[in-house]
Order: structure tokens, then sequence, then C-alpha cells
């Protein structure tokens, strides 16, 4: 009786049994029954019932255990197998452990991009410092180079061309014909390079009109190369010292420049003249392009009819015959020409000078005022000549200094400059306050000729 009561009491809709079950503890084989019962009850109901999160906690209408069911659901307490937990702990520790290496991986990467880039950059610089290396380089290179060694380096040149009107090429049919053209077309295909010729020849020309077409051009000019061909129309008393005294002016005009000599071929033969620029060319250390040999045994045929100029056959030997020569300087390596003592103590004298052109004297009709203290070894005037005499009075400090009264027969002008003192005698030009240059008040034509004077001195 009291066993069906006390049935009687736990029985009907499982009353007390919360109480029971939350005193003891249910075995694990317990739980799985009930899991699987409320799965199995769960399923039908679905449809009618929301469905509850149950985590460790279970809703039931019916235990397994008791043979009446409750219509009543309650909580009861579900532990965790061990493996659920262990699985559940290395879920953790790998999903913990994957944000850890993918968060390394990621930093990983970054620095091997920071890496890189700092490697590119690096890169960069080194090739920006390597090209900036080599135009320093080249630019060194260039500046530092001798006309010859400019060729075998690739290095485009400048050429002065001095000279009267054999060095000017005079007789060639057209300008493309002259033989220092003919030399640039050579040089660019030969070696690759261009050649500019700056061409200030002119027939007539001597030695010391030579020297002072020079120191007329622009100081900031500056050639690679001198082509010295005059001598031609030079007298032969002191033909040497004027020669060597225009060598020296233009290696102290071009410091960087070579020179290259030419024995004329309108000497025809190894005159006095030819001898004392072989001997000058010899004494500097100077390559010299010999002339007179190659138009000795052929002379009518390279010059034109009746004329001193060469054809155009004559301007085409010149041309092979200069490269001849600086083919062999540049296979040689040859470097800038060496600094010399002068042969002759006066060609000194020519190494400073300056020249003041027409726009510096302030005009009077035929009469032409420099005002300016000179102290000067040699004073020359440069004009343009033309048939009949030219009178010329040269005044300094309102002092007559020198008149001069100069022939000329020839029925086109020659430009040509005229030394106005005994310089070699010792006569020097000193001016205090002016110098003063006179044509004749009847030939306003002569004076319109006149280009300037240059002065040789010591104190420049």
């Amino acid at each position: 009786m009291s066993e069906e009561r006390n049935r009687k009491i736990r029985d009907p809709q499982l009353e007390g049994l919360d109480v029971e079950l939350k005193e003891r503890e249910l075995s694990t084989k317990e739980i799985e029954e009930q899991l699987e019962w409320f799965e199995h009850h769960h399923h039908h109901h679905e449809s009618s019932e929301n469905k509850k999160n149950y985590s460790f906690f279970s809703r039931e209408k019916h235990s397994p255990l008791e043979d009446d069911a409750s219509s009543e659901p309650r909580e009861v307490e579900i532990k965790a197998s061990p493996v659920l937990i262990v699985l559940m702990i290395f879920a953790l520790v790998a999903f913990v452990g994957g944000i850890y290496y993918f968060g390394k991986q990621e930093t990983v990467d970054n620095d091997s991009l920071a890496e890189l880039s700092h490697e590119n950059y690096v890169a960069q610089e080194e090739q920006r410092n390597a090209e900036k290396e080599k135009i320093e380089a080249e630019k060194l290179k260039r500046e530092s180079d001798s006309f010859y060694q400019k060729l075998a380096d690739g290095f485009d040149v400048n050429i002065l061309l001095v000279g009267d009107g054999i060095a000017n090429g005079s007789g060639a049919s057209s300008p493309d014909k002259k033989w220092f053209e003919i030399v640039s077309g050579k040089i660019k295909e030969k070696y690759g390079v261009r050649a500019f010729v700056k061409n200030i020849a002119q027939w007539g020309v001597t030695s010391y009109t030579g020297f002072a077409k020079t120191a007329a051009l622009p100081d900031d000019e500056q050639y690679d190369m001198v082509f010295v061909c005059v001598g031609q129309y030079d007298g032969a008393s002191d033909f040497g010292v004027y020669y060597e005294g225009l060598l020296r002016a233009l290696r102290k005009k071009y410091p960087k420049a070579s020179l290259l000599l030419f024995l004329e071929h309108g000497q025809k033969d190894y005159t006095k003249k030819i001898k004392a620029i072989q001997e000058i060319g010899e004494h500097y250390a100077l390559p010299i392009v010999d002339m007179v040999g190659p138009f000795k045994n052929n002379y009518e045929n390279l010059v034109n009819d009746g004329s001193l100029y060469q054809n155009d056959a004559g301007n085409a030997l010149y041309a092979d015959e200069a490269m001849k020569v600086i083919e062999q300087q540049v296979s040689e390596g040859r470097g800038h020409d060496n600094d010399v003592e002068p042969l002759d103590e006066h060609a000194l004298s020519f190494e400073n000078a300056k020249y003041y052109s027409v726009k510096a004297f302030r005009r009077n009709g035929t009469v032409f005022t420099l005002e300016e203290s000179i102290d000067a070894d040699i004073v020359g005037v440069d004009c343009v000549f033309t048939q009949g005499n030219t009178l010329i009075n040269v005044v300094v400090d309102n002092e007559p200094f020198v008149e001069m009264d100069i022939p000329y027969k020839l029925d086109i002008g020659r430009r040509c400059a005229i030394v106005v003192n005994d310089w070699m005698g010792g006569f020097m030009v000193h001016s205090n306050t002016s110098i003063r240059i006179e044509f004749d008040a009847n030939e306003g034509a002569r004076a319109d000729s006149f280009k300037g004077i240059v002065v040789c001195s010591k104190s420049f």
C-alpha cells in the first residue's frame, strides 16, 4: 500500500521527478537514451512547436525511465561527453591556431612585400646612380678627350679652319666639293660622328691676318681641332716668327684644340717657307699634312686652268691626305698637344691679344677714335684693301705715330692686317688716352672697309 501510494505520488504527471533527477547524476547511458528519445519525439512535434536551442539542456515530455509521460516539459541538465569536450577543445585550438597562422602569414606576406619593395627601390636607386655616374663619366671624358680621342670614343667635334684661298678650297665646283667638307663627310663615315667646321679662311690671308681674324672670334667659342693652312701669301722674311706666333696664339685661345698643319701645294716645292713650317711642326711635335709632294708630279691636273687653286680632284686629294694623317693619329691614341718653349722668343708676344672691332671706335667721317689706355707690343690695322693706294695715319694721344701708304694692284678687294710699329726693333705703342686711325678725307669708301685693330700686350 505504501509502495502504491508512493508510486501514485511519483507517477501521476511525474510529479516531483525533477526534484529527484536534480538530486542525482544521470549516467552517460541514461543521457544518451534520453537524447535518443528526445530527438525521436521532437521530430513529430517540430511542425507545431518552435525549435528550441538545447545546448546542454533539453525539454522532454516523457522519460523512458517512467511508464507514463508528463504533458509538462521540463529542463534536464545534461553532462557533455569527454569525447565531445576534447573535440571542442581541439576545434577551438585549431580555430585560434588558424587565426594565428593566417595572421602570421599575412604579417610575413606584408614583410615580404615591404622587403621586395625596398629591394626594388634599392635596385632602382643603384640603376639611377649608375646612369648618373655614366653620364658624368661621359661628360668628363668628352671634356678631357683630344680631337683624336673624341673620334675614337664617338663624340662630335668642332673644327676651326684658318687660312687662305687654298685652305678655302676656292677652286671647287661647288661647296660640297671643298676638301674640308669632304673631310667632314669622311669623319662621319669612318667614326660615326659629326664634324662641324667653322671656316674663316679667305683668299690673300697671311699668317698675321689669320692671327687677327682668330683674335676677332668670340672668346666663348671652343674648338677641338684647328686646321692651319696658310703661308702662300706671306713674305719669306720673318715668316717663321709670324707663323709660330699664330700657332702660339691658337694654343693660348683654344688650349684643348689639336693643331694640324698643312704644307700648301701652291709653293710647288719645299721652299724656305715650307721648310720653316716643317721645322716649327717638328719642334712642337705637331702632325703635318704634306700637299707639296702629292701635287708635285701631277700639278696641272689638280688645279684649275691658270689658277693657283685646286680643282675638284685636287680638293679630293687634300681630303684623302688629311684623313690619312687623322686616322693615323686616332689609331695611335694621340692626346692633347704639349706645351713647348718657343723657337723664337718674339712669338711669345702673340699669346696675349685683344681685338678692338670698329664698333669700339667713335667715328667722325674717315676718322676712328678708340678711347683706351694701351701698352702694346704690337698693333695692327685690319681692313679690306682695294685697288690703288690706301693712306692711313695712326695717332696716339693726339700725337702722330706713323703714316702708311699701302699700294694694292688687284681689282678685287683683299682683307689684310698690317702691323703699324717696328715691334721687333723695340718700338712699342703706349697710349694714355686714345688711339686714332685716320683715312684720307676723300676716301670714304676705303674708310668703310676698316674692321678694327688687333693689339698684343703682355698686360692682357
